[in-house]
């Protein structure tokens, strides 16, 4: 494995150093699985990668009332 650093603000931040090792090991494969999905069809700028992803969570029903709802969990 290797380590790869992304800057949120400062409540993400303080929410992730919450969370269980359960939940930290989820997010982080469902992060892998996207890049590894998505990144390897495209040669995406960032942002046009970021883009697609939030189409895709849009479209499987993600919004932005349930992202925070799974982030203020404990």
């Amino acid at each position: 494995m290797e380590r790869i650093v992304i800057e949120v603000n400062a409540i993400a931040a303080k929410k992730w150093n919450v969370f269980s090792t359960e939940k930290k090991k989820a997010i982080e494969k469902s992060f892998e699985n996207y890049i590894n999905t998505s990144l390897a069809t495209a040669d995406d700028t960032f942002w046009q990668f970021v883009d697609r992803i939030s189409k895709k969570a849009s479209d499987n029903g993600m919004t932005e009332e349930k992202l925070n709802a799974l982030l203020n969990e404990n």
